[in-house]
């Protein structure tokens, strides 16, 4: 039984491999010509966004590499009667497909780990670099739990950003004179803005700094200060969510104090993270009695693709919308995403457990 186990798990990994390979490649191709005209004026800059983009591929790409993977290997053992050699020889079906779905279990920890300490920093790294390179105006950044904006002689840093009320909490401007010595700090405990790129500080404490290095302080219950930037230029510029790894999500969740649509998104984006390389074993467990069931049917190939395709299409199909629902805040944001999980692996293995010996 160990040998027709691993010939079963060694024709999956050759066929998924191959897939994933031929899925990769086509992505980069259709994705250098879409782009060839940025390519051509910075070849450097153009390939680097290739390769941003097909970083994606590792998380959608590799679950129907071994979906494919499974329904050409199990369908080729039931066309040339593998399957009814390993029936006649008195070996559970089941048990001999097990090595297969370790595998499977094997690839979904290997895609996690790879796509939260490989991918998510080479991603981070690829993004930073290409808007340095990028000719662009100066944005808002969200670093080291707080906003950062630097534009002409001054520096706008602040703890967190409510856009519902347009409000910057935990506000520290610092403005420099013409030989770049700061010449005045100004802190306070919120900054609204009222209109266009001007905001009315709250509780301001003022220390003024001249070229003999005397301190004045001072302090405004409100005063009004143009910072070069508006509530929708901060709007627009999120916090680098989507390339964070799970540890600064989970610290970023610990010590969230905004507003509960922010606090929705980092959950939602948390346990998405951590559910998502089930997908592997989901789509396996839901493609094997596919390519086991036709085995009297000579199109079993074809057939069983198709049904294990739009099975996949059902599961994102109910994964995105809970993911939407995650997000809306309508729900604790595990509880969707969880339940589209382990509803699926609960399916797949109900679907598993009716393949006949």
């Amino acid at each position: 039984m160990g040998t027709v186990s691993r010939y079963l798990l060694v024709q999956f990994l050759i066929a998924s491999g191959g897939v994933f390979l031929g899925l990769l490649i086509t992505w980069v191709a259709a994705d250098t010509l879409l782009h060839l005209d940025q390519i051509g004026k910075d070849a450097a800059m153009g390939l680097r966004g290739v390769l941003l983009r097909s970083l994606d591929i590792v998380a959608l790409g590799l679950p129907m590499a071994c979906l494919t993977g499974v329904v050409w290997s199990l369908s080729h053992a039931v066309r040339y009667r593998e399957v009814t050699a390993i029936r006649c020889g008195g070996i559970p079906l089941r048990v001999a497909l097990i090595p297969l779905l370790l595998g499977a279990a094997g690839i979904s920890a290997f895609s996690g780990i790879l796509e939260d300490r490989v991918l998510m920093p080479v991603r981070q790294a690829l993004s930073r670099t290409e808007a340095r390179t990028a000719e662009e105006q100066s944005k808002p950044e969200h670093m080291i739990d707080r906003w950062w904006y630097a534009d002409g002689n001054s520096i706008l840093s602040a703890q967190n950003y409510v856009p519902e009320t347009r409000r910057l909490s935990g506000v520290s401007v610092f403005q420099f004179d013409d030989e770049r010595r700061i010449s005045r700090r100004i802190e306070a405990r919120s900054a609204t803005n009222i209109s266009g790129s001007t905001w009315e500080f709250r509780i301001a404490t003022i220390r003024e700094f001249d070229r003999d290095g005397d301190l004045r302080r001072s302090t405004e219950s409100s005063m009004e200060l143009d910072l070069g930037i508006t509530g929708q230029d901060l709007e627009g510029a999120a916090p680098e969510l989507a390339t964070a790894t799970l540890h600064k999500l989970n610290r970023a969740i610990r010590k969230h104090s905004g507003s509960d649509a922010e606090l929705a998104t980092l959950e939602t984006l948390f346990h998405s993270r951590l559910a998502q390389p089930f997908a592997v074993l989901i789509l396996v467990l839901l493609a094997i009695p596919f390519a086991i069931g036709d085995v009297e049917r000579g199109d079993s190939l074809p057939r069983a693709l198709l049904m294990s395709i739009i099975c996949a299409a059902g599961y994102w199909l109910f994964w995105t919308a809970g993911l939407l629902v995650g997000r809306s805040g309508a729900l604790p944001a595990f509880l969707p995403i969880w339940a589209v999980t382990l509803l699926a692996l609960a399916l797949g293995t109900y679907r598993y457990r009716q393949i006949q010996q």
